[in-house]
């Protein structure tokens, strides 16, 4: 995918995907992160599948993808280089969850969200925090990284209907390092409240994110019908 591995800090592993000026045939820096996330939780949810039938501890996961349009900064040690980016604490708080959110948020068919905090809560407004945020085995993207994905790829929009809840969705496909073309599938949410240890839908909610749609019984429906949405535009 054309990753490089910036630094291992405990349990995370830090990557970036970088472009350069003279190569823009390989400017799919969103994309590719997106594709190689969701390999990592393939990966995560067979050997997960396994240990459950053996009584196992399971694997969990979080992605955070952050984008920059600003070149990163580097530091050395002897010949090691660090990379100093903003991008970098940004991807690691949304690649994490609270852990208020852990017993409150229901099983789903999706892995991520996002609650803005409510006036008068504890908690709101310590080191910056404004939002709670829930990824678990998902992959969280920012609004700046959604935004440089639909420069690289076409992306089309449809809304369907899963358990009687109405989701909105961007499909679309990218090349990978060899040329061949990979299905990725966004889901658009909308910020929720957290209020009362208890989470709220916002009926004035303006504030969106974005998680890449990994679930295997959700992928094809949602490829299904937005092929059948194609089809449809074209006859």
């Amino acid at each position: 995918y054309g990753a490089n591995k910036v630094f291992i800090e405990g349990d995370a592993i830090i990557l970036s995907f970088l472009e350069h000026e003279h190569a823009p045939q390989q400017w799919f820096s969103v994309a590719r992160s997106c594709g190689y996330a969701k390999d990592m939780l393939k990966i995560t949810g067979s050997n997960n599948r396994y240990s459950t039938q053996m009584g196992l501890p399971l694997l969990e996961l979080g992605v955070g993808i952050c984008y920059s349009n600003e070149a990163p900064r580097f530091l050395y040690d002897v010949d090691q280089p660090i990379m100093i980016s903003g991008a970098i604490g940004l991807a690691d708080r949304m690649s994490g969850y609270s852990w208020n959110l852990r017993a409150a948020i229901k099983k789903s068919l999706f892995n991520v969200d996002v609650l803005r905090i409510a006036e008068g809560e504890s908690g709101k407004g310590e080191k910056g925090q404004h939002f709670l945020r829930y990824n678990v085995n998902g992959i969280n993207i920012d609004d700046l990284a959604f935004k440089k994905l639909k420069t690289e790829i076409p992306l089309k929009s449809i809304r369907m209907k899963l358990n009687d809840k109405e989701y909105l969705f961007h499909v679309g496909q990218y090349p990978d390092m060899s040329g061949r073309k990979k299905d990725l599938v966004v889901r658009e949410g909308l910020v929720g409240i957290w209020q009362d240890n208890e989470i709220h839908d916002d009926p004035d909610a303006d504030q969106t994110y974005f998680e890449v749609v990994v679930n295997r019984k959700v992928l094809p429906l949602v490829l299904e019908a937005a092929a059948k949405k194609q089809e449809e535009a074209i006859n």
